[in-house]
């Protein structure tokens, strides 16, 4: 097929490309080069595909109503046309976006909402001030608050209704067990896998098998028969077959809600029906550049991120893979597919170090092995959920088998997870010298010398940067803005990491999120849990997905626990601390437990101090009255330079007494916006001590030799202030 030479067609997937990459960095930026490219595809046919930069940018422009901040909070009426829904199936809530009078407002349904794209919703609402600053108030109402008014009927409306009965008739079939976990894996929409499954696809690479994208179309373009399009024997497709194929594919990935990923495959089947049915064989370049092209001009800001990156990678070590070298049924089912699951991740690599700082290797065997137990839920559902949806209902006979078959092959992950290797973190963040010089190198040999065999050596000239020996931290405190609960990193004099909580209520994943990107030195030499409330503890399984840890200390009530659990599979270390028992985390911290039976968690948490540059710091877990009078009673409450009031700041009857046994230089607070400087931070400030607090100055960082400074990384004011 020859729409456009693979020259010309290279020149636009290129020039949309860049302006969606430049439109994305800066809106002048994009428009001067769609501009510049304009003017040059004036000059004769060969510049005619620098005109791909108009749609670009079209796409990319602002539509005419500007996204609306939320309102102050307080009672709020929202009144407006539904522009799109999102469900949360392990929550029961439903996330809306109306375009109101004012703009798109974001709002929050408790409870499940039958609400369709153009419809108009009126709700009384209630807006709460965000945990977390910089993010926006929340808008949130019930569902009894609400009024629907039927708008007119249109494809995107249909596409959710449809969507809509297909989750009822999965969730019928999966069953209260796997709920969640098979509505995410055949339809998405908004459900989310158990926390530790989702860890362990991480850990294993096997992402790619929960989320509905291209590899879903992928299986189910071949469970419709279309070998030629995933690879096997080209037999003869019939004109209706191939068509009815093609609309099943289509109104799956609408019903899916056409996400990128989805949408470029769909592309590229539909180039390959053509091509079938015309007698013309498209060119890898064509199948990669047309859905390429397509995405810059219809979604520019799905272009160039993360799955759009590692899926053109995907695709391009599939095409080195090659097909099928034989007939013989070994070659097919076994040798091709070892083969292309090899090249898929040779090729992504360099990517998933870049963006997650690990490889997977186990992927090479695992996604070829378990791709046929997913492809056969895939079908299974489906097929189950479209008869159920036209009256004939089979939940009552799938549901056994598909349950005994989604229970054995998250057994196969939950194995997988435990072999070594999964995964090999990167020791540290490479430099943009080392990178820069690996990328020249990476284009030099491919460009001499266009084999398999340089393009996979070019892939691990691409990786070997990760690997160099990580630059040496400098010592510090940093106590990230995660909202409602608690996640600090300690970085001693020599280097070493040591994390006190993990957890987030609001966003549990945040914690680790912001201590990957703060450390060059992808590694967490040390994590003590003070105690186990999910504020402290719920990004535990995010942070071992992210980065390696050696040691883990808990409370001795936390043995057993699913975080326990989650430690060990991760291969960390874990010790207990019993109360009344001291332990040296590493060398200049530790960890003690108040000699308390009985106490609540929040009294139980350890005290942590740590020496840092030759001062001292001092963390005090959620203790409260009786947690702080036996720290101070049994010398756990020594004099610190800083110190992080227990319980995010909350009254304390003890506050006096615990300010007076530790004589701080300067308090933190570890606290949701809402809480501001918290109670006793405001009794801290009345003595006379600073106090910082996450609430109000975001992510606070604690440097200095001798004596401590404080840098807060967001305050309400513009200016930095340093304390």
């Amino acid at each position: 097929m020859h729409i456009l030479p693979d020259k010309s067609l290279l020149l636009a997937a290129g020039i949309a490309l860049a302006t969606a990459w430049l439109l994305h960095l800066h809106m002048v930026a994009g428009c001067a080069f769609a501009a510049i490219a304009s003017a040059f595809a004036g000059h004769g046919r060969a510049f005619a595909p620098c005109l791909a930069s108009l749609p670009t940018l079209l796409a990319a422009l602002p539509g005419p109503l500007p996204t609306a901040l939320a309102p102050r909070p307080g009672p709020v009426v929202v009144e407006g046309r539904v522009a799109s829904m999102h469900r949360g199936l392990e929550l029961g809530t439903t996330t809306l976006e109306v375009c109101t009078a004012g703009g798109l407002q974001r709002l929050l349904i408790e409870g499940e909402l039958a609400a369709l794209p153009g419809d108009r919703i009126r709700a009384v609402a209630r807006c709460s001030q965000s945990a977390i600053l910089d993010e926006p108030n929340a808008v949130q109402a019930p569902v009894s608050a609400c009024t629907i008014e039927r708008g007119p009927p249109g494809l995107a409306a249909e596409c959710a209704r449809l969507a809509r009965v297909l989750q009822r008739e999965v969730a019928a079939i999966a069953g209260p067990t796997h709920e969640s976990f098979l509505t995410a894996l055949t339809l998405g929409g908004g459900a989310r896998a158990p926390v530790d499954v989702a860890a362990a696809h991480r850990a294993t690479g096997l992402s790619h098998l929960l989320a509905v994208s291209g590899a879903h179309a992928a299986m189910l373009a071949w469970l419709l028969g279309l070998q030629p399009f995933t690879g096997g024997r080209k037999r003869p497709v019939g004109r209706t077959h191939l068509w009815l194929a093609m609309v099943a594919l289509l109104a799956y990935g609408a019903v899916t809600g056409m996400e990128p990923p989805m949408f470029r495959a769909l592309c590229g089947y539909a180039l390959v029906a053509i091509g079938l049915r015309t007698g013309r064989t498209a060119s890898t370049a064509q199948a990669l550049l047309w859905p390429a092209l397509f995405s810059a001009i219809v979604a520019p800001d799905g272009v160039l991120c993360v799955s759009f990156c590692l899926s053109y990678a995907a695709v391009a070590g599939l095409g080195l893979a090659g097909p099928p070298r034989g007939e013989g049924r070994f070659e097919r089912f076994v040798a091709a597919p070892m083969r292309a699951s090899f090249w898929a991740t040779a090729c992504t690599a360099p990517l998933t170090l870049a963006y997650f700082s690990q490889l997977a290797p186990w992927t090479i065997l695992l996604t070829p092995l378990l791709s046929p137990i997913v492809a056969t839920l895939l079908l299974a559902c489906l097929l189950g959920a479209v008869l159920g949806a036209v009256g004939l209902s089979v939940a009552s006979l799938l549901q056994a088998p598909v349950n005994a078959l989604a229970d054995a092959y998250l057994l196969a992950i939950t194995a997988a997870d435990t072999l070594p290797f999964t995964p090999v973190h990167a020791p540290g963040a490479p430099s943009a010298a080392a990178m820069l010089a690996a990328v020249a190198i990476a284009a030099w040999m491919i460009v001499t010398a266009r084999t398999r065999g340089r393009v996979l050596l070019a892939a691990a000239v691409l990786c070997s940067p990760h690997f160099l020996p990580p630059p040496q931290e400098g010592a510090r405190v940093e106590l990230f803005a995660v909202g409602h609960g608690q996640c600090c990193l300690i970085v001693t004099d020599d280097g070493t990491t040591v994390m006190i909580d993990c957890g987030s209520q609001q966003r549990p994943a945040l914690p680790a999120q912001k201590a990957a990107r703060s450390l060059r030195r992808r590694r967490i030499d040390a994590l003590v849990l003070t105690h186990a409330d999910f504020d402290h503890t719920g990004g535990v399984a995010s942070l071992a997905c992210r980065l390696p840890i050696t040691l883990a200390l808990l409370p001795e009530a936390m043995r057993s626990s699913s975080t326990h659990a989650r430690l060990r599979l991760s291969g960390t270390e874990v010790r207990f601390a019993a109360p009344g028992e001291a332990v040296q985390v590493v060398p200049g911290v530790e960890a003690a437990s108040p000699p308390l039976q009985g106490a609540s968690d929040n009294d139980a948490s350890l005290w942590v101090h740590a020496k840092v540059n030759g001062w001292s710091l001092l963390l005090t877990g959620d203790a409260e009255e009786a947690g702080c009078d036996a720290a101070i009673r049994h010398g756990l409450a020594q004099p610190a330079d800083v110190i992080v009031l227990p319980h995010h700041g909350r009254p304390n009857a003890m506050g006096e007494r615990l300010l007076a046994a530790t004589q701080p230089l300067c308090c933190l607070v570890s606290n949701a916006r809402c809480d501001g400087l918290s109670s006793l931070g405001v009794l801290a400030m009345t003595c006379g001590i600073p106090v910082f607090a996450t609430a109000t100055a975001g992510d606070l960082t604690v440097v200095g030799t001798a004596t401590p400074r404080v840098h807060a990384a967001a305050l309400l004011s513009p200016t930095r202030r340093t304390q």
